[in-house]
C-alpha cells in the first residue's frame, strides 16, 4: 500500500492519501468487523419469549 502525507508548514502530518483500491477493500473489511461485532453482541442479548395470546392480547387492549 502506497501512502501518500500531506503535512502542514511545520512539516507535521495532518491527513494521508490512500489508493482507492486499498480504501475499497478496508471498508469491507470494516463493514465485515462491524457485522461480527453485531453478531457476538447478540450472541450475549437474554431473549425472552411471550406467548401468542399474551401479544394477541396486547394488541387487542385499547388504548387509554
Amino acid at each position: 500500500m502506497e501512502l501518500q502525507y500531506i503535512s502542514n508548514q511545520r512539516g507535521e502530518k495532518k491527513a494521508v492519501i490512500v489508493p482507492i483500491a486499498d480504501f475499497e477493500k478496508i471498508q469491507d473489511e470494516l463493514e465485515e468487523l462491524a457485522a461480527i461485532k453485531d453478531y457476538d453482541n447478540a450472541q450475549q442479548e437474554k431473549l425472552s419469549y411471550r406467548s401468542l395470546d399474551e401479544v394477541l392480547k396486547e394488541i387487542d387492549k385499547p388504548e387509554a
